[in-house]
């Protein structure tokens, strides 16, 4: 605190410096202090006011100290030197009141003035706390840059991994498939005894069992390349009017032989035998007869499988696949229709009926992904020991298929 002279007035100034306690995120690490000032202007109605509360006569600037028979106080710059004069006139009666009256004002100044110096002492300590907080803030927010970046980096790198594993497999899937189609129809040659007898009988039962494998084969290249080309999105639909009719007898005709060898029965229940549903007829096979496979597998012997095909709301339809077998854990379901997590895998921990041709876990992830294609969706309840249920909702027109597939 000083006095100070501009434009011929005189003043009294304090100053402080601003610490916000909490700045804000855009000025950490380049935060500017402000400094306040403050100015009383010495005037007429401040010179009129001291003079009564001091009793003061005839009180004055002056650039003097006074003379004759004044008293004046001099005003002291922030260097300490006098640059005006607080004149006023000392009548006799009141000038030892005056004397004993000046310590207590100077005491008061100089508490005053301590004052403003602890504040200043405490203002430039919380400075250099807020300088400290700024910097550790800048560099853990370089860290967490530096963190993101290497996220993005690894997500690239990952995606990028995805990309080349799923076109390795497409390839290796298309180059498989030529060499199996020779295998399969070579040993069906040898098995049905195409060009004549083959002698002994154990090359019938070697024939017999080329050719289920490399159908078996075969089978799992052709899931690897539908989950290569859904992952790619390059998966297309022929899609038409499909009768339901059609779907249920082909899907029959392909599981029956499988029902038939584990002695397993299928119930049909269906209320839209007459009814057509837009979408990929071969697909919709296909998803249906991975549903009711599953549900064989997951059946024990002399139990019963449930198809049942009833509408959904005014515009949809359901296939409903139901059986009574060792179920699925809770656990399993957020995971079962991703590629290779086998449902079958956990049969030989919960049920007696468990069965060794469990699959790639691949059937459900190829249904999922047709399903969506085609604009449906694909639900599972199941239970350890009481069976599952799996239900397709499609829609029957056109317009969901259309959107799904150009989405994909």
């Amino acid at each position: 605190s000083a006095f100070i002279v501009l434009g011929g007035d005189f003043f009294i100034a304090s100053a402080s410096v601003l610490t916000p306690e909490e700045p804000d995120e855009e000025e950490i690490g380049s935060y500017k202090r402000g400094v306040l000032i403050f100015l009383r202007k010495l005037d007429d109605e401040w010179l009129t006011a001291t003079s009564e509360s001091y009793l003061l006569d005839q009180l004055r600037l002056g650039i003097d100290p006074a003379k004759d028979r004044a008293d004046s106080l001099s005003l002291k710059n922030a260097d300490g030197k006098p640059i005006g004069y607080l004149v006023w006139s000392a009548p006799a009666p009141g000038r030892a009141f005056l004397q004993s009256t000046s310590p207590w004002v100077l005491a008061i100044l100089l508490a005053v003035t301590g004052l403003i110096l602890l504040s200043l002492r405490r203002a430039y300590a919380q400075a250099e706390v807020v300088l400290t907080l700024n910097k550790e803030l800048l560099k853990r927010s370089q860290d967490l840059e530096e963190s993101q970046q290497k996220v993005v980096q690894a997500l690239d790198e990952a995606t990028a991994a995805n990309k080349a594993k799923a076109d390795f497999l497409a390839v290796m899937s298309h180059e498989l498939r030529t060499p199996l189609n020779a295998v399969i129809g070579f040993s069906d040659l040898i098995r049905t005894q195409a060009f004549g007898p083959v002698g002994s009988p154990k090359y019938l039962e070697y024939g017999n069992d080329i050719h289920a494998s490399g159908q078996h084969l075969l089978s799992l290249i052709s899931d690897i390349l539908d989950i290569s080309r859904t992952n790619a999105g390059t998966l297309e639909l022929n899609c038409a009017l499909v009768g339901v009719s059609d779907i249920l007898g082909r899907c029959l005709t392909l599981t029956r032989p499988q029902a038939t060898r584990r002695s397993v029965a299928l119930d049909v229940v269906c209320t839209m035998r007459d009814a057509t549903i837009m979408g990929d007829e071969v697909r919709l096979v296909q998803m249906l007869t991975n549903l009711v496979s599953n549900a064989i597998k997951s059946s024990k012997e002399y139990a019963a499988v449930r198809i049942k095909i009833c509408p959904k709301g005014w515009d949809g339809i359901v296939f409903r696949v139901i059986d009574t077998g060792c179920g699925i854990p809770k656990d399993a379901l957020a995971t079962v229709t991703e590629p290779f997590k086998q449902a079958g895998s956990y049969r030989t921990h919960f049920s007696p009926y468990s069965t060794d041709d469990a699959g790639a876990g691949l059937g459900l992830a190829i249904v999922k992904r047709l399903t969506e294609a085609h604009g449906g969706t694909l639900h599972i309840a199941s239970k350890v020991g009481l069976g599952t249920v799996v239900e397709i909702h499609l829609p029957k027109t056109a317009s969901a298929i259309s959107k799904s597939v150009a989405a994909g």
